[in-house]
């Protein structure tokens, strides 16, 4: 069956291969493959600052009153003054938008990539147009938002409003189940990487690779006090650190306080292909996350067959023990300095740490994440479809509705 489906993101790509949007490219990778699917794909999602282009997708950036502001939807206050009218504006903007989408295109089926805001507008829908959808929670929706009492209660009834609820982590999954009630499957977030083209200029015996956002609950700052430990001991190591966010001021006040501007390298976002570059060139990744489901860096790293170094949060613990792909370590700076001398140590185990990475590599394949999840739409609706045959067929003995019996 060939849909029409709207999937539903705050997080997007501004053009194809933007590099601050590691989430918005793993999203965007999952609509190019609904698309080889057969289906048509709409996507909405809300207005960012600069210049946008949609590439050979079909996209729909609606207009709010953030649009001009780049701050992550996540990190806004929704108690504070600005915070409240700036969300408001969003849900209604939001909720309109996906309206006139749904009557103008004939929708199917709605794709909620997080809960909050995605499941907001899908759920007011619904209970206009009679619209299923369903959400996909990644971490952020639930983590943020559901400690607030008030919008903990939305998440949940967005939830239990939804066809069904996947989620990228297993931790996670549990999480929604013990939050919400309702089931919740595993479903991995990933990418399909372009092969390595151009290997980066390495600087040391031991070359460390950070990507990701510089927010706390990543836990960039870590990695640096890490590395100040690591070189006080002697260690020759170098770490590349490619990202973005609030964050970066201080990270760079860091490493000129420490002394480390010729071992820690600071620098920004970089796309897809340099992400495959670096992977492929790396030591190891490290990810020293306070808090984390399973990220999309860890599924790029398993495809280049690079090592992580990885706290142990979400659920990397548990895959990195299970496949021995790495080490595990703690989101503390003096655990991280202790794991990375530990990976240093045991170079007999590297080349085993990367065949073990590709294997892992292929749990996270891209193409078979959308044919699952176009498997339990379709599932899903003929199990409704039996249902609702089954509650119009009269029982035996019982006459059906409009039908006199003769005497």
């Amino acid at each position: 069956m060939r849909m029409r489906i709207a999937l539903i993101t705050s997080n997007y790509p501004r053009y194809p291969g933007d590099g601050a949007s590691t989430a918005g490219l793993f999203v965007a990778q999952f609509c190019a493959e609904l698309k080889r699917l057969g289906h048509r794909v709409y996507v909405l999602t809300q207005k960012l600052p600069g210049k946008l282009d949609a590439g050979d997708m079909n996209v729909r950036w609606f207009n709010w009153s953030g649009a001009e502001d780049d701050e992550k939807i996540s990190s806004i206050n929704p108690f504070s003054i600005g915070g409240f009218f700036k969300t408001r504006n969003l849900l209604k903007n939001g909720t309109n938008a996906l309206r006139r989408l749904v009557k103008k295109k004939g929708i199917d089926h709605c794709i909620c990539m997080w809960a909050i805001p995605s499941g907001y507008f899908a759920n007011k829908v619904k209970a206009e147009l009679g619209v299923n959808y369903s959400v996909w929670v990644l971490g952020s929706d639930i983590w943020t938002f559901s400690r607030y009492p008030i919008i903990g209660g939305i998440v949940r009834n967005i939830i239990d409003n939804s066809q069904f609820v996947v989620s990228d982590g297993l931790k996670l999954a549990r999480q929604v189940e013990e939050i919400t009630g309702r089931r919740c499957g595993f479903m991995p977030s990933s990418r399909k990487l372009p092969q390595p083209q151009k290997r980066p200029e390495m600087k040391g015996q031991i070359n460390l690779l950070f990507i990701g956002r510089y927010e706390p609950v990543k836990g960039p700052d870590l990695l640096i006090r890490a590395a100040r430990r690591l070189v006080k001991k002697g260690r020759d190591i170098h770490v590349f650190m490619f990202g973005g966010g609030s964050m970066r001021a201080e990270l760079k006040e860091m490493i000129e306080r420490y002394k480390l501007k010729e071992r820690v390298h600071l620098q920004g976002y970089i796309d897809a292909q340099g992400c495959s570059d670096w992977l492929s060139a790396a030591s190891c990744l490290v990810i020293p996350s306070r808090m984390e489901s399973i990220p999309v860096i860890f599924s790029d790293a398993m495809q280049m067959g690079c090592p992580v170094v990885a706290s142990n949060v979400g659920d990397m613990g548990t895959l990195i023990k299970k496949y021995k792909v790495g080490i595990v370590t703690k989101p503390k700076s003096k655990a991280i300095a202790k794991s990375i001398e530990e990976f240093i140590d045991k170079r007999e185990a590297w080349d085993g740490f990367r065949s073990e990475a590709l294997r892992l590599a292929e749990k996270f394949d891209a193409n078979r994440v959308a044919e699952r999840y176009i498997g339990l739409i379709n599932s899903k609706s003929r199990k409704r479809k039996a249902n609702n045959e089954a509650e119009e067929k009269p029982e035996k003995g019982e006459e059906s509705e409009g039908i006199e019996k003769e005497d």
